[in-house]
C-alpha cells in the first residue's frame, strides 16, 4: 500500500534489474542509476532486486551512503556466462533467444518470490527485457501495475549488428537471434501494464510493431545545479568511451579505425584518440595515435580530459548515454545518425552527424582544428542536455504517468 510522507503520497517500487547500478559504469547502469535518484528525490521508496553476475561484478557495499535511508538493495548471484556450448546447444535444441534466456535463473527467481510475498508495492519495475522471463511470476502475488522500461528496441540491435558482419557465419546466427528476440519482444512487451522507451524514436517504434499498451518516454537523466556547471575544458584530442563486449561498440570503433582515423591522420598526423572501454581487441591497440585506456572507475574525469566525443556506432537501439553525459559536460560531439538516434541532437547546431567516412573526418578535423567552433558546439551541447535530460523532471513526470495507470 502507498504510504504518507507529509502531505505527499510516498511509493513503495520495486525495481528488477539484471545488474546493480552502482557504481554507474557503463551505460545501462547509469540508465538504472538515474531512474533510482530519480525515484529518491521524489521522495518514494525504492527497492532494486538486482542480479550479480561475472560479466558485471558489483558489491552491496557499493550502494552510495546517503541512499540507503530510501534505497534497500538485494543482490542475487547469477551465473550467466555465454559459454560456446551452451550457445551452439541453444541454437541447435531450442527456439529461444540465448541473449536472454541466460537470464532466467532459478535463483533469482526464489529471491523475487520471497521477496514479494515478504512486501507490497504499488508498482514493479522491469529494467530491461531480459527480465521479462519473471512477469508470470510477479503477476501470481503482485496485484499492482507492472511496467517495462525499454532500453532498446533489442532484436533491432541483433538485426543491424548482422547487416554489418563480415563473416557469413557469425552473420547468420545473429538473424536467427535476431528473429528469436523479435518473438519474444513482442509477444512480452505486449504483456506489461505500461511500456516505458527511454528514447521517442524507440516508443514510436514499439507502436509501429503493434504494441498498444500505454507508454510513456524518460530519458536517462542526469542531477544539474541550479548554478552553471564549469567542465574542465581539457585538450583536443578525440576520444571514445564504451564497452567492447557490445558488439555495436566493437563494429563501430572498427569502422572508425579502418575508414576514419587513417583519413584524420594523413591530415592531422599529430592527433590522438583516446579510447576508454574494457575488453578491447588486439587490434585495436596496435593502430598509430591510439591510446587504450584501462577501463577505470572514474568514467567522469576522463570525459573532463578530452574535448571531442566521436560516436561510431552502425548498430544499436536506445539511448547512447555517453552522448548525453558528454553533452552535459559541454564536449563536441561527432556521431552517425544511429549514434545520435533519439537524442535531440540538431547538425551544425549542437553536434555533428556523419554517416560516410569522409564526412565524420571533415567534421572530427573541423572541431580538432577551430577551437571556437568546438567551444560553441559544446556550449549548445550543455544547453541541450539541461533542457532535456533534467532528472528531477523526468522522474515527476514519469511518477504522474504511473498514478494514472
Amino acid at each position: 500500500m502507498a504510504r504518507q510522507k507529509g502531505k505527499e503520497e510516498r511509493l513503495s517500487i520495486l525495481i528488477l534489474s539484471n545488474k546493480s547500478p552502482f557504481p554507474p559504469n557503463d551505460g545501462s547502469s547509469v540508465a538504472i542509476e538515474s531512474m533510482v535518484q530519480g525515484f529518491v528525490a521524489q521522495g518514494h521508496q525504492v527497492h532494486l532486486l538486482a542480479m550479480n553476475t561475472p560479466k558485471h561484478p558489483k558489491s552491496p557495499a557499493d550502494l552510495p551512503e546517503e541512499l540507503k535511508e530510501e534505497v534497500e538493495m538485494t543482490m542475487v548471484e547469477v551465473d550467466n556466462r555465454p559459454f560456446i556450448g551452451k550457445a551452439l546447444y541453444n541454437l541447435i535444441f531450442s527456439t529461444r533467444s540465448f541473449a536472454v534466456s541466460r537470464f532466467d535463473d532459478k535463483g533469482y527467481r526464489e529471491a523475487l518470490c520471497g521477496l514479494l510475498d515478504e512486501k507490497r508495492f504499488d508498482f514493479v519495475q522491469f529494467e530491461g527485457l531480459s527480465l521479462a522471463h519473471y512477469l508470470e511470476d510477479v503477476r501470481k502475488q503482485h496485484k499492482g501495475p507492472v511496467i517495462l522500461r525499454a532500453h532498446n528496441v533489442e532484436f533491432r540491435i541483433w538485426e543491424r549488428s548482422a547487416a554489418h558482419e563480415k563473416n557469413a557465419l557469425k552473420r547468420r546466427y545473429l538473424r536467427i537471434q535476431a528473429e528469436r528476440l523479435k518473438q519474444f519482444e513482442l509477444e512480452k512487451t505486449a504483456l506489461f501494464d505500461a511500456l516505458v522507451p527511454i528514447t521517442e524514436v524507440d516508443r514510436q517504434a514499439f507502436k509501429d510493431l503493434g504494441i498498444s499498451v500505454p507508454s510513456h518516454t524518460a530519458f536517462s537523466g542526469r542531477a544539474f545545479s541550479t548554478t552553471e556547471e564549469k567542465s574542465r575544458k581539457g585538450s583536443a584530442r578525440f576520444f571514445f568511451v564504451g564497452a567492447f563486449d557490445w558488439l555495436p561498440n566493437a563494429q563501430g570503433m572498427e569502422w572508425l579505425l579502418r575508414n576514419v582515423w587513417p583519413l584524420i591522420r594523413a591530415e592531422e598526423p599529430q592527433a590522438e584518440l583516446h579510447v576508454l572501454g574494457r575488453n578491447c581487441p588486439d587490434g585495436f591497440k596496435k593502430v598509430k595515435g591510439v591510446t587504450i585506456h584501462p577501463d577505470r572507475q572514474d568514467a567522469s574525469g576522463f570525459f573532463q580530459e578530452h574535448q571531442i566525443l566521436l560516436v561510431p556506432l552502425r548498430s544499436g537501439s536506445g539511448l547512447r548515454i555517453k552522448i548525453v553525459e558528454g553533452m552535459s559536460l559541454g564536449k563536441a560531439v561527432v556521431s552517425t545518425s544511429i549514434g545520435a538516434e533519439g537524442i535531440p541532437c540538431v547538425s551544425g547546431v549542437n553536434c555533428l552527424i556523419a554517416d560516410q567516412a569522409e564526412e565524420f573526418a571533415a567534421h572530427a578535423l573541423q572541431l580538432f582544428r577551430e577551437a571556437a567552433f568546438r567551444e560553441e558546439m559544446g556550449q549548445e551541447a550543455s544547453k541541450t542536455a539541461r533542457n532535456y535530460f533534467d532528472r528531477a523532471s523526468i522522474g515527476r513526470s514519469l511518477i504522474e504517468f504511473y498514478k494514472k495507470l
